[in-house]
């Protein structure tokens, strides 16, 4: 550069080679910029092509392969919250919950302000049964929309999943009142007034979802449930049948109006339903328990010991299955073994007042009083008049005289 000030012709020279070094940098440059833009098109180009291909293979179910596209989707492009968004849906459908709760972290990271990803994340949450972060994701939807009812019901439904019924009610409420036509925030509003024994709203509220759909199965059956608290058997029983209506093979159905037949008096029509919920499924503790009652009270025990065989067979730690059967062979004069069953019973259930009950009753017919008042007290101690009555302060008094 120094020669070149001193020759005229080759400063000249020299401003032109510099001249064209900054044209030739500009050209470069605009290769360089074209080349940079071409090059980022093909790599949206590139992970559009993987997305498409992932949910392709979602749908179709190849779970595996549409999370392997996913993440090359992301080695394309780190901050891509789709991407993790779709790969988080995969890892669910292969049961990799932790990991999809991963994804749908970073989903977030990308895009802070999109309120489909806390409500999936919360999902996903709910799903995992964890509380705090549950709340807070669906607390972030509605932050988001504080006029949308549908962000409402998902956060009402959280709490109502927690048990913590009375925010559930507080909620539902807000979401009814931005809309009126949600049948299932009507009976979820409904089943956690009943859950907290407000019986008239709990009515008043599944009747509303019954007359927003009126194949509303659950609605009737909470419903029926809930007029049983009154003991209004019949009207509990008309909810019960309109769900048989509706779906002839409801197990709970039949249940409830066995137990609606019982209290009206009528034991035939108990142990049809009974018998049809065992038909419908032979592993229904309630119902296989009931019938052997019914039998019992009938007289038949040997009925009512096979029944209760098939429970001790099905759980052989069921501690109630074996009082029940030892009640029954107490009743039969198997002193023995109702002795057996009862002590087995209480070896697996200690405080189950009724045990001791039956166990006294058994030591008072074998003539064993001593036993039979260490029994009785023992079952006031673990709150059988509170449960059941006065039957064993009856028989302190006739068997406990100090």
């Amino acid at each position: 550069m120094i020669i070149a000030i001193l020759n005229e012709n080759g400063f000249i020279c020299a401003m032109s080679s510099i001249r064209m070094d900054i044209g030739l940098l500009r050209a470069l440059g605009g290769v360089l910029v074209h080349l940079f833009a071409s090059t980022l098109c093909w790599s949206q180009k590139a992970t559009e092509n993987l997305i498409h291909e992932g949910l392709t293979k979602y749908a179709l179910g190849s779970y595996v392969e549409s999370v392997t596209l996913y993440s090359a989707a992301i080695d394309l492009d780190k901050k891509c919250s789709e991407c993790y968004r779709l790969r988080g849906e995969a890892n669910i459908g292969l049961l990799e919950f932790f990991e999809a709760r991963e994804d749908f972290t970073r989903s977030i990271k990308y895009d802070k302000k999109n309120p489909m990803l806390y409500k999936v994340r919360g999902d996903l949450n709910l799903r995992l049964n964890i509380v705090y972060s549950t709340i807070a994701d669906y607390r972030k939807v509605v932050k988001f929309d504080k006029k949308s009812p549908l962000a409402y019901f998902d956060l009402a439904n959280a709490y109502y999943s927690f048990k913590d019924y009375t925010q559930a009610v507080k909620l539902f409420s807000k979401c009814i009142e931005l809309s009126d036509t949600i049948a299932e925030a009507w009976y979820l509003r409904g089943s956690s007034y009943l859950k907290l024994k407000i019986y008239n709203n709990a009515i008043d509220d599944l009747t509303k979802a019954i007359e927003l759909d009126t194949a509303y199965e659950d609605a009737y059956l909470k419903r029926g449930q809930t007029l049983a608290r009154y003991k209004d058997w019949e009207g509990a029983m008309k909810n019960y049948v309109r769900i048989l209506d509706l779906n002839p093979s409801h197990a709970d159905a039949y249940f409830f109006r066995g137990k609606a037949h019982k209290e009206l008096g009528d034991r035939d029509g108990a142990i049809a339903d009974f018998s049809k919920v065992v038909e419908l499924d032979s592993g229904a503790y309630d119902a296989v328990n009931n019938l052997g009652f019914l039998k019992v009270e009938d007289g038949d025990y040997s009925g009512a010991i096979v029944l209760y065989d098939y429970l001790v067979k099905q759980d052989p730690f069921n501690g109630f299955a074996y009082n029940n059967r030892g009640y029954a062979k107490y009743k039969s004069g198997d002193l023995q073994g109702a002795l057996a069953d009862i002590d087995r019973s209480l070896s697996t259930k200690p405080d189950n007042s009724y045990a001791y009950r039956n166990r006294a009753l058994v030591n008072i017919e074998d003539k064993s009083f001593v036993s039979a008042c260490k029994d009785i007290k023992k079952a006031l101690k673990f709150g059988f008049t509170e449960k059941y009555g006065n039957e064993v302060l009856d028989l302190h008094d006739r068997y406990c005289k100090e």
